[in-house]
């Protein structure tokens, strides 16, 4: 496990690493161009373990940053929400944790993976409009978000 964290690591913080060693994955279309895939497959391999993962309520407090603007992206969601868990001390009830978003530049990296990633319309259509409870997969390059 170890091991596997630290070349994540090495890969996030390297962008021409990762864009080398994940092919374009997904096409945006604009209607979906804030940030996430909502193909109807799966990205991870079936075979792939997920780096970390963990469930998190995105609550009302993960819907503002912290000069109280109203964030509008699924990626700028759960970004706050690690932010809120990990630096503010300030996480929901049902939050749990992860090891890579205590890292303020692991988090920078959230929106490349979510793009990279999966989210169904309707997962997307709640976290912007409400307050659901999600699990979160994180990958070695991407990020994938369900409904609990």
């Amino acid at each position: 496990m170890r091991k596997a964290i630290v070349y994540f690591l090495l890969a996030i913080t390297s962008p021409c690493v990762i864009s080398e060693e994940l092919p374009d994955i997904m096409a945006v279309d604009s209607e979906e161009s804030n940030s996430v895939n909502s193909e109807s497959k799966q990205t991870g391999s079936s075979s792939e373990e997920p780096v970390t993962s963990y469930i998190a309520r995105l609550g009302k407090k993960d819907h503002f940053n912290s000069k109280g603007k109203r964030l509008s992206t699924v990626a700028e969601i759960i970004r706050q929400d690690r932010a809120n868990y990990h630096d503010l001390n300030v996480p929901d009830d049902e939050d749990e944790t992860d090891s890579l978003f205590y890292n303020k530049a692991n988090r920078e990296h959230l929106e490349t993976m979510l793009s990279r990633g999966f989210i169904e319309k309707r997962t997307k259509k709640a976290i912007l409009n409400g307050t659901p409870l999600v699990s979160v997969k994180v990958y070695k390059n991407t990020i994938e978000v369900y409904l609990q």
